[in-house]
């Protein structure tokens, strides 16, 4: 079988390379906008396997910056400047336009990320959580705590049930934090900040930021901000904005927005859902607090019909080869195989 799906892969490989270089990718998304959305970038390659960066969220550097070298050939880096014009004013984009996103405001964005990006002169916009700067996420501290414990075993209660989650080996870590940020991610804030807390009760770690956790400070903020850089919010506290009531998203969306606007002075138009979860009832309280657009996690490429706060992104993660990112640029192949991996479980 493996000898089979090397081939099918060489093939596959083959064929995108003939597509590219007859610039079907180009033909196809003509009059569009892609949209890619990051989080972070590393310089510490972790072995594949390893708790560590195990969804890939931090892509490598070697290929990052073979990702941006080739993408700024054939396509026209934008910028939020030039976002607002097409969306706002009706004036046309640069041909051949892609967009480069950052979720969250990691630190390797600015050590790692903007290094490289200034010695190709692309423009980005990095999605911030204004009461999170130089603290750690929701997900990343479940991911903190289950790797650093030295506990073969953690219990928590988790929506009326005793779970048990066995810590015995990387793969059964991996699959202990998949299962904890899911049940985490169906109940608002206030109870799962209560569970965290919990968390770090029973593993006895303290929340100190590593492998890669750690998120910007203001000054570093500000450094990216007068460079090319469009700061924005990605809300105050990164929460499942589905799951909260009215009053909680309305401080989220205006308190973030304010913030950032008076550390910055800068406006603040854009905001990227935290978790790419939103409703009718987010989306109309983005318009209301004074965002023109917000970035959904909706996989595909956009043009004039798309909704304005349901701009869709292509993910990029350290788990996908450069091959499939290039392939997302001719069809939803992220989507498929999604739908494909369901139906394998």
């Amino acid at each position: 079988m493996k000898p089979v799906i090397v081939f099918l892969k060489t093939c596959f490989k083959f064929c995108l390379k003939i597509a590219l270089a007859l610039n079907v990718d180009l033909i196809l998304n003509r009059n569009k906008l892609i949209v890619l959305m990051y989080h972070g970038v590393t310089d510490k390659n972790t072995p594949r396997g390893s708790v560590q960066n195990y969804d890939g969220k931090h892509v490598f550097v070697e290929k990052f910056e073979k990702q941006i070298r080739m993408l700024s050939k054939r396509y026209t880096p934008i910028s939020l400047d030039n976002l607002n014009v097409w969306l706002l004013n009706g004036k046309k984009l640069p041909r051949n336009p892609i967009l480069f996103t950052f979720d969250d405001g990691y630190k390797n964005n600015h050590d790692v990320v903007y290094p490289i990006l200034n010695k190709y002169n692309i423009p980005a916009i990095i999605f911030i959580c204004p009461h999170l700067v130089t603290k750690i996420n929701w997900p990343d501290s479940i991911e903190n705590l289950l790797t650093q414990t030295n506990k073969n075993h953690v219990s928590l209660t988790l929506r009326g049930k005793n779970l048990q989650f066995d810590l015995t080996t990387d793969a059964k870590k991996i699959k202990s934090i998949i299962k904890i940020k899911k049940e985490l991610s169906i109940i608002p804030s206030e109870e799962r900040n209560k569970k965290i807390e919990d968390m770090i009760k029973i593993t006895k770690i303290k929340q100190n930021f590593v492998h890669g956790h750690s998120l910007m400070c203001w000054d570093e903020i500000k450094e990216l901000s007068r460079n090319n850089i469009a700061i924005q919010s990605h809300s105050l506290t990164h929460p499942i904005m589905s799951m909260e009531n009215v009053s909680i998203l309305e401080k989220e969306f205006a308190d973030s927005k304010k913030i950032i606007e008076q550390k910055l002075n800068n406006k603040v138009t854009a905001f990227a859902y935290p978790n790419g979860a939103f409703n009718d009832t987010v989306k109309e309280l983005a318009r209301k607090t004074g965002y023109l657009f917000a970035f959904s996690t909706k996989q595909g490429k956009n043009n004039k019909k798309t909704d304005l706060f349901e701009i869709r992104r292509i993910p990029v993660t350290n788990n996908q080869d450069n091959y499939l990112l290039f392939t997302n640029l001719f069809f939803n192949f992220n989507k498929i195989l999604f739908k494909t991996r369901k139906l394998i479980k």
